[in-house]
């Protein structure tokens, strides 16, 4: 794998270092939980289906919430739209919450689809007070 990615990158000279590592719950990333949608679109199956079983994955991943957004010619329709699912707290406005942010773009046969994932986590530090002044 390795000696592969060093003639692709073009640095077989250069020392390269991989270190593979096992995430403990996959389904608290919102990339990996993108690429599953993104799978799933491709198999055909309903965008709905797919949002909402991705709702119960993150749930057993231990998070306080997440917002699933589709964008694009979801399932073949003439005109585009957006759809989007939100499931417990996802506060966007809050400067501490911790709130991980996943995209990815979906090539299907006619159409494009986007898909944006946000998972709230928990807050940073709840004893951070923070503090701005903003100059008119």
């Amino acid at each position: 794998l390795q000696i592969n990615i060093q003639k692709k990158l073009n640095c077989v000279n250069q020392k390269l270092n991989i270190a593979i590592t096992r995430i403990a719950k996959p389904y608290g990333h919102p990339n990996i939980i993108a690429e599953f949608i993104t799978g799933q679109l491709k198999n055909r199956v309903s965008f709905r289906k797919v949002m909402k079983k991705a709702i119960e994955l993150t749930e057993q991943a231990n998070t306080k919430g997440i917002q699933i957004q589709i964008a694009g010619r979801i399932d073949g329709k003439e005109i585009e739209q957006i759809e989007w699912i939100r499931e417990g707290r996802v506060p966007l406005q809050t400067i501490r919450a911790k709130i991980r942010f996943g995209f990815q773009k979906t090539q299907m046969r006619k159409e494009v689809e986007y898909q944006e994932i946000q998972i709230h986590k928990e807050n940073n530090n709840p004893n951070l007070r923070v503090a701005y002044t903003t100059k008119y």
